[in-house]
């Protein structure tokens, strides 16, 4: 059961890193097209 929750907190955690890589990604493109 502890592997379980453990497992699940680490696709948590993967998951907002991913997200967070995406935004800024996005922003960086974002900036180079506005200058």
């Amino acid at each position: 059961m502890n592997n379980k929750k453990r497992k699940l907190i680490i696709r948590i955690v993967a998951l907002v890193l991913a997200g967070l890589m995406v935004v800024s990604i996005f922003s960086i493109l974002l900036s180079t097209i506005h200058f």
